[in-house]
């Protein structure tokens, strides 16, 4: 017998939905099963029936990851059985993942890639709502991931990353992270502005006078070298009309340390 496919299957279950598979030949009755925080047709699995189509919908109290079974059964033939993968409820985000050069606590001007981590939800959110206080500079608030460069050290400054996605189901609770900003080396680290470069001008800023050694250089993602220089001064800005849109890398050689930061350019 040939082994059902579902033809109407949503990812996220919460109030009635309607599961169909495709009629199987030979089948005589289908069995619906399900994990215990879902319903079919209002009741608790196993529904043995006719029918290709069930009602699915969340069990009131229950969440999380969940499956649907359906086992097609003949007069002769045995049976064969499909299962799905789905999630109940609105998901929770449990956390972030950061890379970058970003650590925690943080040193002022460091940069960070935010993602989220959620409870075992497997889903692309529909969209994404993210928030950042006490940062020198952020990327696309309504992205799948966040770019943001920490504030400068004020005394007791903490750099806030929050986020709220929305499911089919609707929008989760929103989750916040707070990192410290610590004084790292006085203060003496360079850095930059803005992140995301919109306005066809980046500028690098450094707090200590630069040695004749401090130098900057920019890469585009394969590695090929769009701009560098010497740092002269405290303040140098480079025109970024002619770079292509997308990821680029900045090293900056400093007083003998060297630092590296991710730059997005925007047209």
């Amino acid at each position: 017998m040939a082994t059902p496919a579902f033809s109407s299957t949503p990812y996220d279950i919460g109030s009635p939905t309607s599961y169909s598979i495709s009629a199987v030949h030979g089948a005589i009755n289908y069995t619906w099963e399900a994990s215990n925080n879902i319903l079919i047709n209002g009741s608790l699995s196993p529904l043995s029936t006719t029918s290709t189509s069930v009602a699915i919908s969340q069990r009131p109290g229950y969440s999380g990851a969940g499956w649907v079974k359906v086992t097609a059964a003949g007069s002769q033939c045995g049976g064969s059985s499909v299962t799905k993968d789905v999630w109940v409820g609105i998901p929770e985000i449990t956390g972030f993942s950061y890379s970058g050069g970003g650590s925690y606590p943080t040193c002022p001007h460091e940069e960070f890639i935010f993602e989220p981590v959620f409870n075992g939800y497997k889903d692309q959110p529909l969209r994404y709502r993210w928030s950042a206080s006490n940062v020198s500079s952020h990327g696309d608030l309504t992205a799948s991931s966040l770019i943001v460069t920490a504030a400068g050290y004020g005394g007791g400054t903490r750099m806030t990353i929050g986020l709220e996605v929305e499911t089919t189901l609707g929008w989760t609770q929103k989750q916040q992270v707070q990192f410290e900003i610590r004084d790292c080396d006085s203060g003496a680290e360079p850095w930059f502005y803005p992140n995301p470069v919109a306005e066809n001008e980046l500028t690098i800023k450094v707090p200590a006078n630069p040695d004749s050694n401090s130098t900057y250089t920019l890469l585009d993602k394969q590695g090929t070298t769009c701009a560098h220089g010497q740092l002269e001064g405290k303040e140098v800005k480079i025109n970024t009309s002619n770079l292509r849109e997308g990821l680029h890398l900045l090293i900056i050689e400093h007083n003998g340390k060297t630092h590296t930061r991710r730059v997005m350019i925007k047209k």
